[in-house]
């Protein structure tokens, strides 16, 4: 084997695997907006249940929120206000800056948060039920270190 044909390969693949990539992304996007929608009503969105999620792991201030979804201050204001007027947030001052509020799930909000997660879960539990253990095991074992991949990748870019 030449040292072009070597030198490109792997470019070549890993070019193909990121398109592969790509298209499943919004495949997967299309199931879990759907089981969110479903749980949530229509006009809830991804990016909702990706906040509920973060406040779900913890509260935060708007501040923390933005950055870890990798948004603007208003960008991140008027999805919050959206959960707000939904019932799903709430904000309280922060003790220790009271110019600052904040955000934690509402009782409703961490209900609506962990059946939609419950949906999803069954969803694709229910599509991988039809895999084999052995394609089961592979698809773990690339998630894991297209997820190693990735977070590193997250690291470097903050």
């Amino acid at each position: 084997m030449s040292a072009k044909r070597r030198a490109t390969t792997p470019t070549s693949e890993a070019h193909q695997t990121a398109s592969q990539l790509m298209n499943v992304g919004p495949l997967l996007n299309r199931i879990l907006s759907i089981e969110f929608r479903q749980e949530a009503g229509e006009g809830a969105t991804l990016l909702q249940f990706r906040v509920l999620a973060l406040l779900h792991e913890q509260p935060m201030n708007l501040s923390t929120l933005a950055k870890l979804r990798h948004v603007s201050l208003q960008s991140a204001g008027e999805l919050t206000q959206t959960l707000v007027e939904r019932g799903w947030v709430i904000r309280t001052p922060d003790p220790a800056d009271r110019r600052q509020s904040i955000l934690s799930l509402t009782e409703e909000g961490r209900a609506h948060f962990e059946h939609a997660q419950d949906r999803m879960l069954a969803r694709l539990t229910g599509h991988l039920s039809t895999l084999d253990s052995t394609q089961l095991e592979t698809i773990r074992e690339s998630l894991s270190i297209l997820q190693q991949i990735l977070l590193l990748a997250q690291k470097t870019d903050e």
